[in-house]
């Protein structure tokens, strides 16, 4: 019994459980009652609580969905005013008529400020860097999800229409270093600055000469991929998915040697090695990532027992599958099927 590959949620990560907490302070602050929300998604909100545990994409985005849809609210409660929730995909097909990625920036303000005052955004030239920053009217706005959200689609956004992704160079954030710094990296790359005067992304200038690709048609695909989620990570760096992909079939009958990958990448070890620590990671962390966050999307499926799972894993005694996943996500896996699982 072989992983279907025609699924695509085998290549999607999966995403801290504090993330999902982090993207429901919205919710809280304005009222909602989590426990009832989740419950009506077929989740126990003790999951909540368990903050070193994961769940997928699929799951994050169904949350995600449903808070904007109780508060028909595009940025999920955080900030002052509601802003409609088509508001991104019609953003979206504005900006395709913007000829550079300054154009844009400048068009998303002047869109968004139709809404709220809340939050802008501005790119400054730094030699071979651009500055892109977000800033906030009150500080009771510049909530770490905000600043992490507005900073990554706009990231996203300007890679889609030029299509290319522009390499972030370094990352730089007003608050503290945070517990999860692991998932910060994931996230924004290796380099990433804490207690700093601004929130910011600084990206490869060379990519500001490229001109922007886009149609007003190709919006709609876009923002049917973008939008479910205001913070999703993004897709893994090109290198890693790519790698993700190639070993992902051989989950069953066991992950192959590095040097089997290189090889088939037509790379030297080394140049694997590199690559993969450019992206933030190594290979025996991804082996060990593809395994948990396939777990993960087979556990939050009813039809997949926990002996069929671990199975599909390549695990050849249960026992063994128990102890991994525990130590993924800190919970066994009968207690995360209870969390995510209707009864």
């Amino acid at each position: 019994m072989k992983i279907d590959q025609t699924d695509k949620r085998t290549n999607l990560p999966t995403i801290p459980v504090y993330y999902l907490y982090e993207m429901l302070d919205g919710a809280r602050r304005k009222g909602l009652s989590l426990p009832t929300l989740l419950s009506g998604l077929g989740l126990d909100s003790q999951l909540l609580s368990h903050s070193s545990s994961r769940i997928s994409v699929v799951l994050y985005s169904k949350v995600v969905a449903a808070v904007r849809e109780k508060l028909q609210d595009e940025f999920l409660g955080f900030l002052s005013n509601q802003t409609p929730t088509h508001a991104f995909l019609v953003c979206c097909q504005g900006i395709t008529s913007c000829e550079n990625l300054y154009q844009s920036i400048d068009y998303a303000n002047h869109f968004y400020h139709m809404f709220t005052r809340d939050f802008s955004l501005e790119l400054v030239d730094e030699g071979p860097n651009i500055r892109l920053s977000v800033h906030f009217s009150q500080p009771e706005f510049a909530h770490q999800f905000m600043i992490s959200c507005l900073l990554l689609t706009s990231h996203k956004i300007m890679s889609w229409l030029i299509g290319e992704q522009i390499p972030i160079t370094e990352a730089g954030f007003r608050y503290k270093q945070p517990q999860h710094l692991s998932e910060h990296r994931y996230l924004f790359g290796n380099d990433i600055l804490f207690e700093q005067e601004g929130n910011y992304l600084l990206l490869n200038r060379a990519y500001f000469d490229c001109p922007t690709i886009r149609n007003y048609a190709d919006a709609s695909l876009f923002a049917k991929d973008a939008a479910p989620a205001l913070l999703l990570p993004p897709k893994a760096k090109v290198f890693t998915r790519k790698v993700r992909q190639l070993i992902i079939p051989f989950v069953e009958s066991g992950l192959p040697e590095m040097s089997w990958v290189a090889e088939k990448l037509n790379i030297s070890q080394q140049h694997l090695w590199r690559k993969l620590h450019d992206d933030g990671t190594n290979y025996q962390e991804m082996k060990n990532a593809i395994r948990r966050d396939l777990a993960i999307h087979l556990l939050e499926n009813p039809k997949f027992t926990i002996a069929l799972v671990a199975f599909k894993l390549g695990y050849q005694e249960e026992r063994s599958f128990y102890k991994a996943f525990k130590k993924w996500t800190g919970i066994t896996p009968g207690e995360y099927q209870k969390l995510v699982i209707p009864s």
